[in-house]
């Protein structure tokens, strides 16, 4: 019905939200280079001692396909469109992705940084650096667009006057104090 109504979206990029990679608290890998981390979703990698840590098999725990926007800007950005080997479980929920990698000491995921540093931040997770940059970082290398989108053919709508503000100096200038505050949580 959107489609039937809507003939041409526009996106407009918002801000740009780091892919964070999270491990179990335990875990003594502190970071991985890009390379190690698409080694490890292709399944070239499969056991932690490989990249300096434990003698553990690596268990990647993921939001289920259709629920993981994460997952598909992973995919893209990561493993450049080459279907990940690494074994996986699905997940439905966020917060239970969070609690499995927390509870599993060889646990892999990844999440958005907002929403991990907003509402899932856990004590028994952290996430790692990547080419020894942290996710709070705008040099992180796992930095995707947030865009939102409107109707190119309607541009009187609230949501069109919106986006327009977002995407001024003032708008960008507030949602970096937004993305300052919750880089602070952690």
């Amino acid at each position: 019905q959107i489609q039937k109504k809507v003939k041409r979206l526009q996106c407009v990029p918002i801000f740009q939200d780091p892919l964070a990679i999270l491990v179990n608290k335990n875990n003594p890998i502190k970071g991985l280079n890009l390379s190690q981390l698409k080694n490890i979703y292709l399944g070239k990698i499969q056991n932690w001692q490989e990249v300096g840590g434990e003698d553990l098999a690596i268990h990647n725990y993921q939001l289920t396909a259709e629920k993981n926007v994460s997952r598909n800007a992973f995919n893209l950005g990561i493993t450049e469109k080459e279907p990940a080997n690494l074994p996986q479980s699905d997940i439905e929920a966020m917060p239970d992705l969070v609690n499995i990698i927390g509870d599993n000491p060889n646990s892999i995921g990844n999440i958005f940084w907002s929403y991990y540093a907003r509402m899932y931040a856990s004590v028994h997770t952290r996430c790692i650096t990547i080419d020894g940059v942290p996710p709070t970082s705008k040099d992180y290398p796992l930095r995707f667009d947030i865009c939102m989108y409107y109707d190119a053919d309607n541009p009187k709508t609230q949501l069109h006057r919106l986006v327009e503000y977002l995407a001024s100096e003032e708008g960008k200038k507030l949602i970096e104090f937004a993305y300052q505050s919750e880089r602070q949580v952690l």
